[in-house]
């Protein structure tokens, strides 16, 4: 079994956009993503 997990965060610029500051409802700059995985060689059972 290998466990893998990494993360990043990216930000609107990274994408070529601005903010969407509107006036009733304020978001973060900052995204943060998260990859979790688990492989293994064995076919799982349902």
């Amino acid at each position: 079994m290998l466990k893998l997990k990494g993360d990043t965060t990216v930000t609107f610029a990274d994408f070529g956009l601005t903010n969407p500051h509107l006036v009733t409802l304020t978001t973060q700059e900052d995204i943060k993503i998260i990859l979790q995985l688990v492989l293994s060689d064995k076919e799982l059972v349902k």
